[in-house]
């Protein structure tokens, strides 16, 4: 006469299927990290994301205004203001001690966790990852093409070769 509830069991259940499997995209996108540096280093060319400080000239920011709340194509973002070594050109982390937290950010994803959105500067056509490599690298690993970000865009007198 009455539905049976489930049994609370169920609920961890759940978070330890999404941490499993966390654990296991972890693991594949750092090993396929590793991969690629060795022939990125073979074939002389940069296997991390372009640091912002090598897209522009000293003294070339002109302006910096904020450009609002935008969905960014995951494949526009090419560099970071800060962490560059950290994330390989795909996003696939690149460091063993960024597992606990990588794996946290996926796991919740995974959960529907809804995040904040990531922060971005743009210069030119190109943006720099100012808070948010995690989800972002999280994103481009479960498929999603674009990702909510708060954007800022820097003007520039004279950028840097762009050497994509």
């Amino acid at each position: 006469m009455f539905a049976q509830a489930p049994p609370i069991s169920h609920v961890y259940d759940d978070e330890a299927v999404h941490t499993y499997h966390a654990r296991h995209l972890f693991s594949r996108l750092y090993a396929s990290a590793k991969l690629r540096a060795v022939g990125t280093a073979l074939r002389r060319r940069p296997a991390t994301l372009k640091p912002l400080a090598a897209a522009l000239r000293p003294g070339a920011v002109v302006s910096r205004r904020y450009a609002g709340l935008r969905l960014v194509a995951l494949e526009a973002i090419r560099g970071s203001e800060s962490r560059s070594a950290d994330f390989d050109l795909s996003f696939r982390p690149r460091r063993r001690h960024m597992a606990q937290r990588w794996m946290c950010v996926a796991a919740a994803w995974m959960a529907g966790v809804v995040f904040a959105p990531v922060q971005l500067i743009r210069v030119g056509d190109d943006y720099f990852v100012r808070d948010g490599h995690h989800r972002i690298s999280v994103a481009r690993a479960l498929g999603q093409y674009a990702i909510e970000a708060e954007i800022t865009v820097w003007e520039v007198d004279n950028p840097a070769a762009s050497g994509r």
